[in-house]
């Protein structure tokens, strides 16, 4: 005779924690969130598109986010970003997607203003409630934007001087996906899941 009661133990544990998925949910939550973060500090998994030469010197004017210091003076290292060309992490304006940190701390810290974590069942939503946040992740058309309030537009131009203009003939912006995991990302959530199904200790 075979003994199922092993089996059957199994069984019972799985249902038991079928009945509260909270604590996986918030584990592969937690993996996600490093997984977007790194997104952020390599430039983009794969890479995304490089800024456009204007937009380099607009940030540069503003000193963004190479001007940024912590309280006591040092670079963020939150805003570093790896350089495609030497490795290195960098705080300079060609940073991607890197201006003050706000889309960027939005994804990866749960404590963040703007973060999202939602938990319905066995439903998982982790994201952002930045508001020019799926204009990056998407990209867009081209458009022409004209002033809604004032009689002309004021945006930095390329060499540092306030440009204005009546209306502003946009290419769009590039699809740079921030909201994504890569294969090893994956594998760590699965490993998360089968951890969780089969040990007794709590999932980190």
């Amino acid at each position: 005779m075979i003994d199922l009661t092993p089996l059957l133990q199994l069984r019972q544990e799985l249902e038991r924690k079928a009945r509260d998925p909270k604590p996986l949910l918030r584990a592969v939550a937690n993996r996600l969130r490093a997984a977007f973060r790194a997104n952020f500090r390599e430039g983009g998994r794969p890479p995304w598109k490089p800024l456009a030469p204007s937009t380099i010197r607009a940030k540069t004017f503003m000193g963004l986010p190479s001007q940024i210091r912590t309280p006591t003076g040092r670079k963020p290292r939150r805003l570093m970003q790896r350089s495609p060309l030497t490795g290195q992490m960098m705080l300079e304006a060609t940073n991607i997607l890197i201006r003050t940190g706000r889309l960027r701390d939005s994804v990866s810290q749960s404590y963040h203003p703007d973060h999202i974590t939602r938990m319905d069942g066995w439903n998982l939503e982790v994201g952002t409630k930045v508001e020019y946040a799926m204009y990056h992740q998407h990209g867009t058309s081209p458009t022409v934007i004209r002033p809604k309030q004032a009689k002309v537009l004021a945006f930095i131009g390329n060499n540092g001087e306030m440009v204005f203009r009546r209306e502003v003939h946009h290419p769009g912006l590039p699809a740079r996906p921030f909201l994504t995991v890569t294969a090893d990302d994956e594998a760590d959530i699965a490993d998360i899941i089968w951890s969780w199904l089969l040990k007794d200790e709590e999932v980190a």
